[in-house]
């Protein structure tokens, strides 16, 4: 009985480990690239490291921002998206986003990646 406790353990790890995995993207924000950690078909959650948050932070300072969203697929993602806040937690910023619009066709991709990770 412990061995397929623990069989099922692993498994379960093993699949928390491959979604995260896939909810981290890079994402180039004006030449400065950053993941996300959290994702949805309205919006995502970047990380951005402490000492490179003063580089973005004047992008985000704009009404509208445009990223560049790679997507396991291989495809890139362009989007126009608001910035809703950022805040700092420990050594890095989190940073949430909502997606506007999209540049040509690429929103059935985002969608098709979202239903893909579920």
């Amino acid at each position: 009985m412990i061995a397929a406790n623990k069989k099922s353990e692993q498994r379960s790890t093993e699949r928390l480990i491959r979604q995260r995995r896939i909810r981290r993207v890079n994402v180039d924000v004006a030449g400065l690239v950053v993941y996300t950690s959290n994702v949805s078909r309205d919006g995502a959650q970047l990380v951005c490291p402490a000492m490179r948050f003063p580089a973005l932070q004047r992008q985000l300072v704009t009404k509208r921002v445009e990223l560049a969203i790679e997507v396991p697929t291989g495809r890139e993602i362009t989007a126009l998206v608001r910035v809703r806040y950022a805040c700092p937690c420990e050594d890095e910023f989190l940073v949430g986003i909502e997606f506007e619009s999209f540049r040509d066709g690429d929103a059935a991709g985002w969608y098709a990646y979202i239903d893909w990770i579920r």
